[in-house]
């Protein structure tokens, strides 16, 4: 299994340093810790390399990553001894998963895994009931992804510049193609790691993402038999039309 994120996994915590900041990232933990309690598993579906499963180790709970990306899971592994810490890690598709044997206190998927993950009506209901029965009573699910109303995926374009060690990433991520009709981009990623101004590794990937919309995750939540839907928007505050994320609360 080869995820789209493996090519430039090896990079990832150098070059998304421009968009995750250590400020972003702590108060994306404090929202979860304000939604979810300590004492039960939390399930981190698209891990990654870790950026929420430390720090909520490190507060005391208990935590499993799962994520198809044996790259990222790499670095999640190194991190994991590097900062003595254990937990469970889980390769896998989410999508290939019935059922799982354990029950949550809470599943998180952030950062726009979700839309990676569902790009179907149908993937998104299936992932959302596996998410709703992998739930204690009470259990909440929350999503994150952005608003495609604001962003506007269909011209999808952002570049970035990061200096580590001597060494220039240069990163660009673009939409190059779009389904008006399904809301999906297929985007090419571009690193370039320069050093004395010349390149000296080039690393690339094609992502695909639907960009689901507010009242479509909402209604889905709602059909597959969440009781409670909140949103919330940038900040962790009430949702607005103007808001660039949209954070679904769901509760069973």
């Amino acid at each position: 299994m080869i995820s789209p994120n493996d090519p430039t996994a090896e990079v990832v915590d150098v070059v998304y340093d421009a968009f995750t900041s250590a400020e972003q990232t702590k108060k994306e933990i404090n929202f979860i810790t304000s939604q979810l309690k300590k004492g039960k598993t939390i399930l981190d579906v698209g891990c990654g390399s870790g950026r929420h499963v430390l720090p909520l180790l490190k507060k005391g709970y208990q935590v499993i990553g799962l994520d198809n990306s044996k790259g990222m899971l790499k670095l999640l592994k190194e991190k994991l001894e590097k900062n003595n810490l254990q937990t469970e890690i889980i390769y896998k598709d989410i999508r290939k998963i019935k059922k799982f044997d354990q029950k949550f206190a809470g599943i998180i998927c952030f950062w726009g895994a979700f839309c990676e993950i569902a790009k179907t009506e149908q993937e998104a209901r299936n992932v959302l009931e596996l998410f709703l029965d992998s739930l204690d009573t009470g259990g909440k699910l929350i999503i994150d992804i952005f608003n495609p109303k604001v962003i506007k995926p269909e011209a999808l374009e952002y570049k970035s510049k990061v200096k580590k060690e001597g060494q220039i990433y240069e990163t660009s991520f673009k939409a190059i193609k779009f389904d008006k009709e399904t809301n999906i981009t297929t985007s090419k990623e571009l690193i370039e790691i320069k050093e004395n101004r010349k390149i000296i590794k080039k690393l690339e990937s094609e992502i695909v993402q639907r960009w689901w919309r507010k009242e479509e995750l909402e209604k889905l939540a709602k059909k597959v038999g969440f009781s409670k839907i909140e949103l919330f928007g940038d900040d962790f505050l009430p949702f607005k039309k103007s808001s660039e994320r949209m954070v679904l609360v769901a509760t069973k």
